[in-house]
């Protein structure tokens, strides 16, 4: 059986990964063992109606060192895929790829990825959709699935797509069961064994590497074509060169990767995140580990050991690079931990175009995360408001209002009693705390307080109406004020 694109076997692969497959972490992978290169999730819709979207996903074109490419897309209509898939050939992609097997909810929203195929009824409109694609464009069809619930199931969507026209086909050895099973735990490896020998058509296999002597244990348990990798490539874009020699450790990796996004003068993905973004997560994976789900039990080998991840964490700085808020800034940042730790992987930085801008010596406040700056500020009102009620309940002054003003027998919508003599024309009160007409000499709190306190009797209740009324457009006054 032929592959298509000229592919030789076996196969390695990089998964199509939203915010993460972009042009200069594909450079990379490539550079280190890697044969077929997917983009990220594409919606087929608004990669066939908007350009600026296009221009975010491909740039003018696929370029020369980005082939073979195969463009992803999440569709659930053929007529806006085959148009999607029409502007991806005319870009310069080698093949097309219909997303099956997206776990995600905003997949389950929008009907598209393994929700589509999780309802059998749906199953005729993507063979529509294959088939349409495969008869109307020069470039292959490639689909990605994951396990059904059952073999027969799995085995039935696997024909109707090879009859419909599909050249290549991705397995996920995971099922739609459960949140938890989506992405985590053991991928049925010998399911997916099974499979292949029932179909014609190349199998790439998806799930179970966790580091690189995985990559052969792989292969030789599910016979397939090659294989895809996710996120453990995440961590070690060099996971193939790994598998079959000596690769470069991480920290050059880092730098290697910050190379090409210093090289790369459009945007790195068509989603919703910044170069900056797309830069920090590749640098947190790689340096430090971390991504969002992890295939890797506890009880497993580090890729790298721990005494280089301990190195990176420290080298990466996070908390500065964190801060960065141009691709430029970052890498300047990571540069310059690198040298005074790592001078050899810091030879493989090309030289700065110009200096990097000089930091703040104190803290931002402007950078300081969300949640932090709420659970400040939470403090600081806190803070403030026990603050002036111990100092209202434990500082009585003598001072009182020698006057009351003549609207004051309307205090807290209570009206004067019936009968009762009404109040004496008097001066202008000065000791009222009156913000709309700013006749208050002094705003200080303890003068504020004192107004507040402008009674003989020894009453602790003080005159709660200042935290209970705004402080703008009111007239405070002491609760014993009444007329």
């Amino acid at each position: 059986m032929e592959l298509p694109l000229g592919l030789r076997r076996p196969v390695v692969a990089m998964a199509p990964m939203v915010t993460q497959s972009d042009r200069p972490f594909r450079r990379l992978v490539r550079a280190h063992g890697c044969t077929l290169c997917y983009t990220e999730m594409l919606l087929a819709e608004r990669f066939a109606r908007c350009e600026e979207y296009r221009r975010n996903a491909l740039g003018d074109g696929v370029a020369e060192d980005d082939h073979p490419l195969v463009v992803q897309f999440a569709a659930n209509d053929p007529a806006l895929l085959l148009e999607a898939a029409r502007w991806a050939q005319h870009l310069g992609a080698d093949a097309i790829d219909l997303n099956l097997g997206c776990p995600q909810w905003k997949a389950k929203t929008g009907n598209y990825g393994a929700w589509l195929a999780a309802d059998e009824t749906n199953w005729p409109l993507i063979e529509a959709m294959v088939e349409i694609c495969h008869r109307s464009i020069e470039i292959p069809v490639f689909c990605k699935i994951r396990l059904q619930p059952t073999e027969g199931a799995t085995l039935a969507l696997a024909l109707r797509l090879q009859r419909a026209g599909c050249a290549l086909l991705a397995v996920h050895g995971r099922r739609l069961e459960s949140v938890k099973a989506r992405r985590s735990g053991a991928a049925d490896l010998p399911a997916i064994s099974r499979l292949r020998k029932q179909i014609a058509m190349p199998v790439l296999a998806n799930g179970n590497v966790r580091r690189a002597r995985d990559i052969l244990t792989n292969l030789n348990l599910t016979k397939c074509d090659g294989l895809m990798v996710a996120e453990q490539l995440l961590r070690d874009p060099a996971l193939f060169q790994r598998a079959i020699g000596s690769a470069p450790s991480v920290l050059e990796l880092a730098a290697e990767y910050c190379g090409h996004c210093l090289a790369e003068t459009q945007r790195f993905t068509a989603w919703e995140a910044e170069n900056v973004d797309v830069l920090r997560s590749h640098l947190r994976s790689m340096l430090c580990g971390g991504v969002g789900a992890s295939e890797a039990d506890p009880g497993t080998e580090r890729l790298l050991g721990e005494a280089t991840r301990a190195r990176a964490r420290y080298v990466l700085d996070w908390w500065r690079i964190q801060q960065a808020t141009s691709v430029e800034e970052a890498v300047a940042l990571y540069r310059e931990r690198c040298a005074s730790i790592c001078p050899e992987a810091s030879a493989g930085f090309p030289a700065p175009a110009a200096p990097p801008a000089p930091r703040q010596t104190a803290p931002s406040f402007e950078a300081t995360p969300r949640l932090a700056r709420g659970w400040l500020l939470s403090a600081a009102a806190a803070v403030k408001a026990l603050a002036v009620s111990l100092y209202a309940w434990l500082w009585p002054t003598p001072c009182q209002p020698s006057c009351v003003s003549s609207n004051s027998a309307r205090v807290r919508g209570k009206r004067r009693e019936k009968g009762a003599p009404a109040a004496a024309a008097a001066p202008e009160c000065t000791r009222g705390i009156d913000f709309n007409n700013n006749r208050n000499k002094d705003h200080t709190w303890p003068s504020i307080l004192c107004s507040l306190r402008g009674t003989t009797a020894p009453n602790r209740n003080v005159g709660w109406e200042f935290f209970r009324r705004p402080l703008v457009g009111c007239t405070l006054r002491h609760k014993s004020h009444r007329g």
